[in-house]
């Protein structure tokens, strides 16, 4: 056997797809040169070859760096050969690591909705006082890490709490990629700090907890009738300044089909706020509905990967402070900087391997779909 523990591998079932792949590739270039070939059979086959033609290019340019890899390891048995040998098979398997990595990339199905932006909506969960100011906390954290990003950010509604806290927050982040990046951020998120309030330096646990939506296009993706609105306006209140509680501006608005209720009081106007409502109702709409189109095609399957990144039900993060530590819980990574960490510094280092997986996890299903 030519080939060694240390040539770099894809997991067997991907290898046995990318074969099929290059088999269905040579099929329909046959088919194609057939003299008899209809209009018809002549569109679909082209349309499909389009389709894989740049996985066929990555199955091609993987299998002439195996042949190079066997050559170069049976060149290593030449003492003459091996310290040229030696230094190509390292360059021969760090590229063939990239094809892999291209490879398993390409095998990723693509969703459009992830190139979009986001709705990012945060609210004080258990722990009062404590809940509201970690809210502020992760509110901030996502401000600058969209800043970092080069995304807009555009305040759609706060309700603060007395104390500086917030008691709920939604932040639109306008920018390409923003939704699949941060959709992993949705969840219950924890923490573990001393109150100012506590004089005998106990720690108390609060959370927060974060959904991400995808935030619609104001034409075509999520139509909404009119008809099906029940709105109210009522006299906004919390902190505010001189406007609150003066007019009716704030607005509340009810999807009567799907039971969702929507309010906005941060604008001076009604109009402003009604605006605003509805950009968070078409954007709640636009997640229900995908979560309903995930559910069907989830249903006889067991997840394969613990929590599916976007799912909102369990801890996903602890953020400790006195220990200075954040931990999160599904990909069992642990940082330290605390500060850092608020400043939306250390936010990649979770959202890498969360991707990584969630990738890992569309890529099996794939693979489990071609079966």
């Amino acid at each position: 056997n030519s080939s060694s523990s240390s040539s770099p591998a894809l997991p067997a079932p991907v290898v046995k797809y990318l074969q099929r792949v290059a088999v269905q590739h040579q099929q329909l270039q046959n088919t194609l040169l057939q003299p008899n070939v209809s209009a018809e059979d002549h569109r679909r086959c082209s349309k499909e070859l389009a389709s894989i033609a740049h996985l066929v290019e990555l199955i091609f340019a993987r299998q002439k760096r195996l042949e190079e890899h066997r050559e170069l390891q049976k060149m290593m048995s030449d003492p003459e050969m091996r310290d040229i040998a030696e230094e190509e098979l390292r360059q021969c398997e760090t590229s063939l690591a990239e094809t892999d990595h291209s490879v398993m990339q390409q095998l990723v199905p693509h969703d459009d909705t992830d190139d979009g932006h986001a709705v990012v909506e945060i609210r004080a969960g258990t722990g009062g006082r404590e809940a509201a100011l970690f809210a502020s906390d992760l509110f901030g954290m996502y401000q600058s890490y969209a800043q970092r990003n080069q995304w807009v950010c555009e305040v759609l509604d706060v309700s603060e709490s007395e104390d500086g806290g917030l008691r709920d927050a939604s932040l639109a982040v306008q920018g390409w990629g923003a939704f699949g990046r941060l959709k992993f951020e949705s969840g219950v998120h924890r923490v573990q700090r001393v109150p100012v309030t506590e004089t005998q330096g106990r720690v108390h646990t609060s959370t927060a907890t974060v959904a991400v939506l995808p935030l619609p296009s104001e034409s075509g993706d999520m139509d909404i009738n009119e008809r099906d609105l029940k709105i109210d306006t009522f006299r906004a209140g919390g902190a505010g300044g001189q406007h609150v509680n003066t007019t009716d501006s704030a607005v509340r608005i009810t999807h009567i089909p799907s039971g969702v209720v929507v309010s906005s009081q941060s604008e001076r106007s009604q109009h402003q706020n009604k605006a605003t409502a509805l950009k968070i109702l078409r954007a709640r709409l636009c997640a229900f509905e995908r979560e309903r189109k995930f559910r069907e095609r989830t249903a006889a399957r067991r997840a394969l990967i613990g929590d599916t990144p976007g799912e909102r039900s369990d801890r996903i993060r602890t953020y400790n402070f006195p220990q200075d530590r954040i931990t999160d819980h599904r990909v069992k990574v642990t940082v330290t900087g605390m500060e850092a960490m608020l400043r939306g510094d250390f936010l990649d280092t979770f959202l890498d391997p969360l991707q990584a997986q969630h990738h890992q996890c569309m890529v099996a299903q794939l693979l489990e779909d071609d079966q």
